[in-house]
Order: C-alpha cells, then sequence, then structure tokens
C-alpha cells in the first residue's frame, strides 16, 4: 500500500539520489530537475526547504519511494518536479498530485517542463487538463568561445540603470517565472549574475545566469531592439559565457529556450550551443 508523506530536510539526499536516476530517462524526463545527484542535492537545499520540512512529497511503499513531486515555489506559482512515478497507474500519479496540492493550498499556478518523450506525464496534463503553452529546446555549451569586447562595455547589477532593465525584461518576456524585480533580487545572492551591457554609454542588454553544481544556467538574456542587427547580440553573449566560465569550474552551460524562436535560435547555435532535449510545456491554474 502507498503512503504518501512530506519529507523532511534530513532525507534530501535519499530524495537527490532517486530524482537522479528517474530524470536520467527520458520517458520519465522533467525538464526543471537535473540529472546530477549533487546538482540536484544543491537546488533542493536552496529552493526546497521549508524549516524541517520541504516541499517535496513522496509516495512510499514502506520505506522505498515509489514516487515523488516537488514545488520550487513563489508567491503562488510553482515550477513542479515531477510528477515522478515508479507506476504507469494514472491513479497513483493523480493521488500524489491530490496530496501534494492539498499540503500546499496557497499554490494556484503550477508550470511543468516535460520531455517529448515522456508519454506518461504528457497524458497526465491531459487528466489535469493543463494547458500546452510549447515547445522548447535546451541547450548545453562546453566550450565557450572567448572573445574580446570591441563594441560593448559591461557591469554586473548596481543600482544604476534599472529601469531600463525591468522595461526591456518585461517587454520580451511579459508572461515568465521571474519578473524583474525577482531577477534584481536573485541577482544579490551568491551564485547569481546579472551583466548589463552599454553601447557608447546607452543601456542595451543583459545577461542572467545561475549557478549548479557542475554547470551554469542562461535564465534571460535580451538586447534591445533598436540596437539588433549590428552584431551586438553575439558579443553580449560570448563575452559573458567567457565572464561566468572564467573560473573554470563549470563543465558547461546551459539554456531553455522556445523551439521557435527563429531569432535568438541560429544565435545561440552560433557561439557552440547544441541541443540536448526537447521539452513541453505545460501551466495549470486552479481556481
Amino acid at each position: 500500500m502507498t503512503t504518501y508523506v512530506r519529507l523532511a530536510a534530513s532525507q534530501l539526499e535519499i530524495a537527490a539520489e532517486w530524482l537522479a536516476n528517474i530524470n536520467s530517462q527520458t520517458t520519465s524526463h522533467s525538464g526543471y530537475c537535473g540529472t546530477s545527484k549533487e546538482e540536484i542535492l544543491k537546488s533542493l537545499h536552496e529552493d526546497f526547504v521549508e524549516g524541517e520540512l520541504t516541499s517535496l512529497v513522496a509516495g512510499l511503499e514502506g520505506e522505498a519511494i515509489v514516487g515523488l513531486i516537488g514545488f520550487d515555489s513563489e508567491d503562488g506559482f510553482a515550477e513542479v518536479w515531477g510528477p515522478f512515478s515508479l507506476s504507469s497507474n494514472p491513479k497513483e500519479t493523480l493521488a500524489l498530485w491530490n496530496f501534494a496540492t492539498n499540503e500546499f493550498p496557497q499554490l494556484q499556478t503550477f508550470s511543468f517542463f516535460i520531455h517529448k518523450d515522456n508519454r506518461t506525464q504528457q497524458e497526465f496534463m491531459d487528466t489535469l487538463q493543463a494547458t500546452f503553452r510549447g515547445k522548447h529546446l535546451y541547450y548545453r555549451l562546453h566550450q565557450p568561445t572567448k572573445t574580446a569586447s570591441h563594441k560593448l562595455t559591461f557591469k554586473t547589477y548596481s543600482n544604476q540603470d534599472v529601469q531600463e532593465f525591468v522595461e526591456l525584461h518585461d517587454t520580451e518576456f511579459p508572461d515568465t517565472y521571474y519578473d524583474a524585480k525577482t531577477i534584481l533580487e536573485r541577482s544579490l545572492q551568491q551564485g547569481h549574475t546579472l551583466y548589463f551591457a552599454y553601447f557608447e554609454e546607452s543601456f542595451v542588454g543583459y545577461t542572467y545566469f545561475e549557478e549548479g553544481t557542475d554547470s551554469i544556467h542562461l535564465e534571460y538574456f535580451a538586447l534591445n531592439s533598436g540596437y539588433r542587427g549590428q552584431g551586438l547580440g553575439e558579443e553580449l553573449l560570448r563575452v559573458t559565457l567567457d565572464q561566468v566560465t572564467s573560473a573554470g569550474k563549470f563543465a558547461s552551460v546551459t539554456l531553455t529556450v522556445d523551439l521557435l524562436n527563429n531569432a535568438a535560435n541560429p544565435l545561440y547555435e552560433k557561439v557552440g550551443y547544441q541541443v540536448e532535449n526537447e521539452l513541453w510545456h505545460y501551466r495549470l491554474e486552479i481556481k
């Protein structure tokens, strides 16, 4: 018989190992969750701990995990890890989901990134009547090409030019998981880096990165539309990629982008990114 529990912070290492194993299979892969035990464990400690408990819910048979779901949440919005299950029975996945959402009644909006081969979770999205939001590519860059800045100058985030950044981010990403205020707050934390780019002393764009254990993720990249077509976007990417990897502590740089982003995707591939996974985005609103 399966029992459902909210995991304690002391159980995170066991959860990380279980998640790394199941998420390494494309047929059960969730895009928010990594495949490295160490990287998953770091994320769990940073974003899932609430006192002695966590925002992870597990289905247990005896002491063995047979299902797991996690909520990386803020202000009623959650990025969902899973739901993962060793069973293909949708009733068991639904029972795990119902228990988890009852544990966190403040959550109203849920975002899922599901691998294109993960038919079980895709079918579960139909059960929940979640909305399909589009297909995305997960890119990985192993060896950034070093380049000198020729036209742009760069600064890590300061109080200068905040309003210009807010306007650009809100214009380019009007319906996204981090608003401009959240990025500014997170950029003050260790392992979160926000670069402002300038052309002839005018703010023109930015990149925002977050560190994992062996990789760093490009969360956002934007260039003001009035400065496109001059090679500045490529320079912005190349220079900031060089800066975030210069310490040599990361094996690769990753990013997730809309599959149909015909403007940005060729640029990512030009600087060396290669497609690793195709992820399907779903969103669920609970009234």
